[in-house]
């Protein structure tokens, strides 16, 4: 694990795209995520809980938090006082991210070994970064309000006017695109936005009116049967739903947000109900439950939401295991 100090006690937390800050019995803005092959959520106390990604122990840090963030292996928790903890699934590299910004944390990315933190100024810095990840330094002079980190690139919307801006590897055509396929993940679409999450290739933001936007990887017109080195990555992640949302989540393949009227909606891979794990990894995580959700997360081949309760919903590929990614525990149910 590792922590990062943070700033004056009784700072509040920036939400990172989905409203304002809160207490965390009232429901803070992250009060759950997703890894690859698990979850962790809040309970009333600030406490993590983590589940799936079985065999192995969570190594979860002690004491109370209010924001959760995570980047495919990796999750990161933020004190009341801004600071920060990251720590991993049990698969997952505890190399990953080797020097996180020394800031405190009022919005929080991270992704494939790299972190990029705003602190309570807007500054953005960008650490982190593992064996083949480009250098992703922000833009000079610019303030943020949120930030998105996706596979080598990272994107931003500006305190200022609301528009995003993205930098980094904009990606490499041809079957040797060494997992960086041409996605046009730094091409935002133009506005003011308030709401901002990247997945590995494609990012979705969402404005003042709860309207939605995606780009890059798995738009409409892409061509689905395009692979990078072997692995097909055009899934619809970025052909969003229709409708008007409050938050929205993107992971590898898939994506979900949560309606201003409280329910799911997910697009991309995982809609199909049949999970045969030898053939189609890729079952049921786009394919919400009905009721009311406050947040949602996504992880590889599942998915899950929280009410306004805490009680946890998850569905999508359980994996192997008994108890596996789609049970939350007791506290959560």
């Amino acid at each position: 694990m590792s922590s990062v100090a943070g700033g004056p006690a009784g700072g509040s937390v920036g939400s990172g795209g989905s409203g304002g800050a809160g207490t965390v019995a009232s429901l803070p803005a992250f009060a759950i995520t997703a890894t690859d092959y698990g979850a962790c959520g809040l309970d009333m106390n600030g406490v993590i809980h983590c589940w799936g990604a079985t065999p192995g122990e969570w190594q979860v840090p002690p004491g109370e938090f209010v924001q959760l963030r995570s980047g495919e292996s990796w999750v990161c928790a933020i004190r009341n006082d801004l600071s920060y903890e990251c720590f991993t699934e049990p698969f997952g590299n505890p190399g990953m991210i080797e020097s996180p910004p020394q800031v405190p944390a009022s919005d929080l990315a991270l992704q494939d070994g790299a972190i990029c933190v705003i602190d309570e100024a807007g500054k953005l810095t960008c650490g982190g970064p593992r064996f083949g990840v480009p250098d992703l330094t922000p833009p000079s002079g610019d303030l943020f309000a949120r930030v998105s980190v996706g596979n080598n690139f990272a994107c931003g919307i500006l305190k200022t006017n609301g528009n995003i801006l993205c930098w980094g590897n904009e990606g490499e055509a041809g079957p040797n695109c060494r997992d960086i396929p041409a996605t046009g993940q730094l091409e935002p679409p133009p506005g003011a936005f308030v709401a901002l999450h990247s997945g590995v290739f494609a990012s979705c933001a969402i404005d003042s009116a709860g309207n939605l936007a995606c780009w890059g990887a798995g738009e409409a017109t892409d061509d689905t049967q395009a692979t990078c080195n072997g692995v097909q990555y055009n899934h619809g992640q970025a052909a969003a739903a229709g409708g008007q949302f409050r938050s929205v989540r993107v992971s590898f393949n898939h994506a979900c947000g949560v309606k201003l009227d409280g329910s799911v909606a997910c697009w991309g891979a995982g809609t199909t109900d049949e999970c045969t794990l030898d053939v189609n990894w890729n079952c049921r995580q786009s394919r919400p439950p009905p009721g009311a959700f406050e947040q949602v997360a996504v992880g590889l081949t599942h998915s899950c939401a929280m009410t306004a309760e805490r009680k946890v919903q998850c569905w999508g590929n359980n994996g192997a295991e008994p108890g596996g990614r789609t049970e939350p525990p007791a506290v959560f149910q």
